[in-house]
Order: C-alpha cells, then structure tokens, then sequence
C-alpha cells in the first residue's frame, strides 16, 4: 500500500507548485456513510432498523452520518443527526452513487450486500472516497444474496475489495472465517444494536390482556406454526388474541390471513402490516407477551435478531424458540424458551406467561438491564468506531 506523505512535505509541495498546479482536495463530507438498499421499505425494516440504531450511536459519539439507499420509506423516522440521500436502484444506481460521491472523503463506508447486483461495484466506487470499505453482514450470504449473485462470488470481492466486515453473533463471525477465509482481526462482532432511546418514552396505553404480538417477516415456516399455537392457547384461554405486525409485501400478508381464514381463526389472530420503529416501541410495551418462534435451521443459529433485544426492552415477557443465534446472547433468566419446531411446548409456555404474569416480572426487568447494556447504540457504536481507528491506523503504518 502506498505510503501518505507527510503533512509538512505535503505544504511544502503545495506552496512550490501552487502557481503551476490547482490542488482539489476532496471534500470531507461526512465522517461514516452507509449504502444500503431499500429503507424502512417492506422487507427491509429489521436491517433498516439496525443501521439507523447504529448510525444514531455514531451521531451520539461526535460523528457526521450519512445514509444512502435505493428507496427510502416516507414515514420511517430518521435518527437526528444522519442525513439521507436516496438514489436510483437497478443500472442505474452505479452512476448515481458516482455522482453522489465524487470528491468527497469518508472515515469509513460501510456496505450491506442488498442489492447484490451491485456490490463489485459498489465497492470500487466506495474505494475512490475511503480508504476503508468495510461490510454489514446480518446473516449468511446464502440468504442474503438468495436468487441475484452466488455466495462464494461474494466472498471473493470481499477478500479482494473489503478492509473488514462487521457481524452481530460469533456465529456468523465463524461463518466468515470457515466460510469467507477472513482473518479474526478482519471481523468485528458488534452485537445487537437497537435505539434504547425509543423505548424509554412513556407509554401512552394499558396493557393488553391475554394479548401476544409478533413483529416481524411472515415469509418462513415458523410464522405460520403461530395460527397451531393459537388454536392451542384459544381452547385454554377463549379471549386470547395474537396481533400480528407483518414485515412483508401486501401479497404475502394476504397470504397469511388467507391461511388464518382456512384454519378458521380470524377471531382470535389480526394481521397489520408492519409499522416503523417508533411505533413499534408503543406497541409492543402494550402486550401481555411477545412472540418470536423459529424453525431449527442454520439461519436461525446464524444470526441475532435485533427484534429480540427490542421485545427485551420493552420489559415484556418473551416466549422464544431457543436456537444458536438467540442462546447465544441470551438465557433462560431472561426469555422463556421453548424447544424449536415444538408447537405444542410453545402453546403451553404462552399459556403459562398470560396465566401467570407476576411470575415474569423479576425476568422482564432483567432482560431490560441486560439489553440495555449489550445493544445500547451508543456503546456499541464506540466500540466499532474504535476498531475502525485501528484498522485506519495500522494501513497508515504500511
């Protein structure tokens, strides 16, 4: 790598060949940028919500943000402090984020693999304004890239193109370095990250009796293992209600209530499309218990879902499929567990929350404090930011 010149011989330069040659010193625009796909779009809240939490801790911490993506949601509430610019997606999206970038300096650029149509070149475009591109890598690149760009061609441009990458369990940080043949000091596992700031407003409503909610995808199996469970709970409990917050586009929420029709349970499950971040927090503050069920497959031990440490902020019982990606930050002291793929356990365990919930209140408040110290954005975003000075100054030193 090419070594900086120094400051002082960099002057001299300049007051020798000033007259001779006009000196355009990039722009520094902004200290941290992300470029991301759709934002707060169907789909695309949960990374949405991620990068806006971290990028309201590195706003906390002194640092200028800027975010850029494909299509920006109307109503999703932009942290102060960050910036926006939303530019074309598609063939379109390299020249934009050309023109958006030209001249301008970065400490960091910070890439998500959505869309990854574009990645090579993002990363090439990204390059000309840092001189350190690093990656979010949420989950596995077999289910991030599903359908556009082959796993390993990923992995090849990011050995070639990426100073490192940034992760959310030590799962997916061994999925890197088995997978991705990335040297440790290349990944950083920032853990969950959420905006505890949301959470810690007052709460303008009572809560709901024997009402469980579900925020999230309804796209996988597990979602649909909901419609058995409230059957099962219904015949025990006749008023329970199970209100579903569907991150998905309008087909496949119509698909999921046209699936809770058949089973003849409109009485006891609603389905909502998904709401922002800020909402979010309200409601879910309202419910008697939360939800999160999952199948025992390897996403599910990949990864940690940032909706988790938002159901633990809301000081809620939890009832939870325990796989890797959520044991792994999380225990028993904390959530309610439930074996994965095991409908009628999970039954019995929602069951026993909304039957007994003064038994739960000691395990609620230590999720809070829990989560509130492992995912606050503030901290999390230091210590990233601290790793990034590292991986700045060592490439200075060559």
């Amino acid at each position: 790598m090419r070594k900086l010149i120094p400051p002082r011989l960099k002057e001299l330069i300049k007051r020798v060949l000033s007259p001779i040659v006009q000196f355009n010193e990039p722009e520094v625009y902004a200290n941290i940028a992300f470029i991301t796909g759709g934002f707060g779009t169907p789909g695309m809240l949960a990374i949405s919500n991620f990068t806006a939490s971290l990028a309201h801790g590195f706003a906390e911490n002194g640092k200028s943000v800027e975010i850029i993506c494909t299509e920006m949601a109307e109503t999703y509430p932009v942290p102060a402090n960050v910036s926006f610019k939303e530019i074309p997606s598609g063939d379109k999206m390299a020249l934009a984020l050309q023109r958006h970038l030209h001249n301008k300096r970065f400490d960091a650029i910070i890439l998500t693999v959505m869309p990854a149509k574009n990645f090579e070149e993002r990363i090439r475009l990204a390059r000309r304004s840092t001189d350190k591109v690093l990656l979010f890598s949420g989950e596995t690149l077999e289910r991030k890239a599903e359908g556009s760009i082959g796993s390993q061609e990923i992995f090849d441009s990011v050995r070639e193109g990426i100073d490192g990458v940034i992760v959310m369990t030590k799962m997916i940080k061994n999925y890197w370095k088995n997978e991705g043949n990335l040297k440790s000091r290349m990944i950083y596992n920032v853990g969950p990250v959420i905006r505890e700031d949301l959470w810690q407003k007052p709460n303008s409503g009572s809560t709901l009796q024997n009402t469980a909610m579900y925020f999230g995808n309804v796209y996988h199996e597990e979602v649909f293992d909901l419609i058995a469970v409230s059957q099962i709970v219904s015949r025990i409990i006749p008023s329970f209600r199970l209100t579903i917050y569907g991150d998905a586009s309008k087909d496949a929420l119509e698909n999921f209530k046209k699936a809770v029709s058949d089973k003849g349970m409109t009485e006891h499950i609603e389905v909502n499309a998904a709401v922002q971040i800020d909402e979010l927090a309200q409601l879910q503050q309202r419910a008697s218990i939360l939800l999160m069920p999952s199948r025992n497959w390897e996403r599910a031990n990949m990864g940690f879902p940032n909706k988790l440490g938002e159901y633990m902020l809301s000081r809620r019982p939890i009832v939870a499929s325990k796989v890797g990606g959520i044991s792994c930050w999380v225990n028993r002291r904390q959530v309610i567990f439930s074996p994965p793929d095991d409908i009628n356990f999970f039954a019995k365990q929602v069951i026993d929350a909304l039957q007994n919930p003064e038994k739960y209140t000691r395990m609620t408040d230590r999720a809070y404090t829990s989560i509130e110290k492992i995912a606050g954005s503030a901290r999390s975003a230091k210590g990233l930011l601290g790793w990034i000075a590292k991986l700045r100054s060592k490439s200075h030193q060559l």
